[in-house]
C-alpha cells in the first residue's frame, strides 16, 4: 500500500517538522531528500565526477553554490562528503526552513546563509565577489572553447510553481543555465561550473528526454553544451515512454548501457525494475496474427483481470479485446519495418552512387526495388485504419535516429541513449513530500558542439547566430510533425535539397534518396579523391519530406542555422520564431520586461 504523500515517517525525523510548513506559497513547494542512504549512494556513483583533481594527482579547492537547499540533508551531506572550501546556502523560503538551516550554517565556518529569491536574481557578479571572493574571472578563452571552472558546484533543488500562472519551471531554469553555459555567463560566468539538481520527474523528462518527440528547447540546450548530462537516479513511476521509444530501440540501448556500466556495483534495491510485457492471448484462433511483444500498460491489467473472470461474456469480450489490441501493434510493426527496408535500400542506393565505377544499371536495379518497396507500404497502410498508425511515425522516428549514428549509441542524438549507468532507484519513502523525483548531474564540454559551430562564425555575430538556434530549438515540442523539408523551403528557400546536402553532408542521413531520371551512363569511370560527394550528387535526388524535424542531431541543427546566417534574409529571431511555427512565451516575445511575470 502506498503511504499518502504528505505522511511522515518516524525512520525519517525531519520529515515531521517538514510536515508542518505550510503548502500554500510556491517557494516552499519542494520536494526534499530526506534517505541519507540514498545520498550516500548517489555520492558513491558521482565519486568520479564530484572531486576533481590536478596534473599533480592533488584535490582541487572546492566551493559550493547550494540553491533552494530547504531542509539541508543533501547539503549536510555533500559538505561531509566533499569539504569544500567555502559552502554558500542561499533559501528564498528562509522563513520556512530556516529551523533547518540555520543550525546547519552554524555547524561549520564553512557555511554562510543568506535569504535570497533565486529566479529573480539576474546577475551573479556581486553574489561571487562578496560571498565567494575565491571565484575569480579567467583569462580569455580561446575561440571555439568554453572555459571550465572546476572550483565550483552548484547543488540546486528548484522550487515548482504552484499555479499555472507562473510558467518559469525547473525546466526552464535550466534551460536559462545552458544558455548561460554557451554565453559563459550567470553563474557560469568565472567559467562552466557543474550542477548536481534535484527535481521532480516530469521536468527532468524535460531536461533529458527518452524519446525524440520529448526533446525541445533545454534538451537541445543541454545537447548542444553537455560533456555528461546523466540521471543519477529516479523514482521511475512512468514507464509509458518505452512503449513509445520502441522495444527493439530499447533493447539495443539497454544493452549499451550495460556493456558501459559493468564495472560499476549497485546497491541491492537501487536497481531498475524490469519492464512487463502485455500477455499473450489465452486462446488463439487460425485467424489470430502472431503476438507482437510489447510492455504492459493498464489497459492489459484490466483486460487480465476481466479475461479471469467467472462470467464467459466477460472474459469472451476481453480476449476479443487483447486480440484487437495485438493486432493493431502487429501491423504498427508491419508498417515500420518496411519503411526501415526502404531506408536501408535508400542508404545502400546513395552508397554505391558515391563510388564512380558503380554502373548506373547496378543503381537503376535498386532504384527499381525502392519503388516496389514503396508501393507496397502504400498498399499496406491503405488497408489499416488510421487509428492504429497513431504512433507510427514516431516510432520510426525512433528507429531512424538509432540508425543515424554508430550502432553503439555512443553518438546518439539523446543524451539519455548515450548515459553511462542506470538511475539509481529511489523509493518514494525516501522523499517528502513523496513525489516522483530525479537527481540529475550536469559538466560542461570544453569543446562543445554549440562552441566549435560558433567558432566558424565572426565574434560580432555569434550572439546572433546563438539566438538564431534558440528560435529553432523553439519548434521542438511533441505535437510538431514539421518535416525537415519544411523547415529548409522555409530558411533557405533559394537554394535546392541537393545544393544542401552538398553544403551539410550530414543532411544526407535525413533524407530519402532516388536515382534521378535523367542520369547518364558512367559505366567503368575511374574514381579519383574527393569526387565521392559531388558524384553522389549528380546521380541521386534527395528529398526531406519524409523525414521530420525532431530526429536532426543537435550538430545537424547548429549546421543549418550556419548555412542560414550565410544567406540569411535579415530576420531577427523573434521574426524567425514566428515564420518556423515556434512556441513563444510573453517574455521570450519580448511583451514583458520580467522573465517571472505570471500570465494575469
Amino acid at each position: 500500500m502506498r503511504l499518502p504523500v504528505w505522511t511522515p515517517l518516524s525512520r525519517y525525523p525531519v520529515t515531521e517538522p517538514l510536515s508542518l510548513i505550510p503548502k500554500v506559497h510556491n517557494r516552499t513547494v519542494r520536494v526534499n531528500v530526506v534517505s541519507e542512504e540514498l545520498i550516500d549512494d548517489v555520492f558513491k556513483r558521482l565519486s568520479p565526477y564530484l572531486q576533481k583533481r590536478n596534473s599533480n594527482g592533488d584535490r582541487l579547492p572546492l566551493d559550493i553554490l547550494d540553491l533552494w537547499p530547504g531542509a539541508g540533508v543533501l547539503s549536510s551531506k555533500i559538505n561531509n562528503f566533499l569539504q569544500p572550501r567555502r559552502h554558500i546556502l542561499l533559501e528564498p523560503a528562509l522563513k520556512s526552513f530556516g529551523q533547518f538551516l540555520e543550525p546547519l550554517a552554524a555547524s561549520k565556518p564553512c557555511y554562510t546563509l543568506e535569504d535570497m529569491d533565486i529566479y529573480s536574481q539576474k546577475s551573479w557578479t556581486g553574489v561571487f565577489s562578496r560571498l565567494l571572493p575565491e571565484q575569480q574571472p579567467l583569462p580569455p578563452r580561446k575561440s571555439g572553447d568554453v572555459q571550465k571552472n572546476d572550483t565550483l558546484l552548484v547543488l540546486a533543488n528548484p522550487a515548482v510553481p504552484n499555479s499555472e500562472l507562473n510558467h518559469y519551471t525547473p525546466a526552464r531554469w535550466w534551460g536559462a543555465l545552458m544558455e548561460d553555459c554557451l554565453h559563459q555567463s550567470g553563474l557560469h560566468e568565472y567559467g562552466s561550473v557543474r550542477i548536481l539538481a534535484v527535481m521532480p520527474q516530469t521536468e527532468a523528462r524535460i531536461v533529458l528526454p527518452q524519446t525524440m518527440a520529448d526533446r525541445n528547447r533545454p534538451a537541445l540546450l543541454t545537447e548542444s553544451v553537455a560533456l555528461s548530462a546523466i540521471e543519477v537516479a529516479s523514482s521511475n513511476e512512468d514507464l509509458s515512454w518505452v512503449g513509445l521509444k520502441g522495444l527493439s530501440v530499447y533493447d539495443r540501448v539497454e544493452k549499451r548501457v550495460l556493456e558501459r556500466g559493468a564495472a560499476l556495483q549497485t546497491p541491492p534495491g537501487r536497481e531498475m525494475p524490469p519492464i512487463r510485457f502485455a500477455p499473450e492471448h489465452p486462446k488463439p484462433t487460425k485467424k489470430s496474427l502472431p503476438h507482437t511483444p510489447r510492455i504492459s500498460t493498464e489497459l492489459h491489467e484490466n483486460l487480465t483481470k476481466k479475461m479471469n473472470s467467472k462470467e464467459k461474456a466477460i472474459a469472451s469480450k476481453a480476449r476479443t479485446a487483447l486480440g484487437a489490441d495485438n493486432r493493431a501493434a502487429y501491423y504498427r510493426e508491419l508498417t515500420i519495418s518496411k519503411q526501415l527496408a526502404i531506408d536501408s535500400k535508400m542508404s545502400e542506393l546513395a552508397r554505391l552512387a558515391a563510388c564512380t565505377n558503380t554502373p548506373t544499371a547496378d543503381l537503376r536495379a535498386i532504384d527499381e526495388q525502392i519503388g516496389l518497396l514503396t508501393k507496397d507500404l502504400a498498399e499496406v497502410i491503405g488497408t489499416i485504419h488510421y487509428s492504429i498508425l497513431r504512433i507510427k511515425d514516431r516510432l520510426i522516428d525512433e528507429e531512424r535516429a538509432a540508425q543515424a549514428g554508430e550502432a553503439n549509441f555512443d553518438d546518439a542524438a539523446l543524451l539519455w541513449d548515450r548515459r553511462p549507468f542506470e538511475p539509481l532507484k529511489i523509493d518514494t519513502t525516501e522523499l517528502y513530500p513523496r513525489e516522483p523525483m530525479s537527481i540529475l548531474f550536469f559538466e560542461a564540454d570544453e569543446n562543445c558542439i554549440a562552441a566549435r559551430k560558433l567558432s566558424k562564425v565572426a565574434k560580432e555575430r555569434r550572439t546572433d547566430v546563438a539566438r538564431l538556434f534558440d528560435a529553432i530549438a523553439r519548434v521542438f515540442r511533441g505535437k510538431n510533425d514539421m518535416s525537415v523539408g519544411e523547415l529548409i523551403q522555409t530558411l533557405l528557400p533559394n537554394l535546392t535539397t541537393n545544393q544542401v546536402v552538398q553544403e551539410i553532408p550530414g543532411l544526407l542521413a535525413y533524407a530519402d534518396k532516388r536515382l534521378k531520371c535523367d542520369v547518364g551512363g558512367i559505366d567503368g569511370k575511374t574514381a579519383t579523391a574527393g569526387e565521392g560527394d559531388s558524384q553522389l550528387l549528380e546521380r541521386i535526388e534527395c528529398d526531406f519530406s519524409g523525414w521530420r524535424v525532431r530526429t536532426l542531431s543537435a550538430e545537424v541543427l547548429w549546421d543549418i542555422i550556419l548555412l542560414y546566417e550565410q544567406h540569411a534574409q535579415d530576420l531577427s529571431a523573434l521574426q524567425l520564431s514566428r515564420v518556423i511555427g515556434a512556441t513563444l512565451t510573453t517574455f521570450g516575445a519580448g511583451e514583458s520586461s520580467d522573465g517571472l511575470k505570471r500570465m494575469h
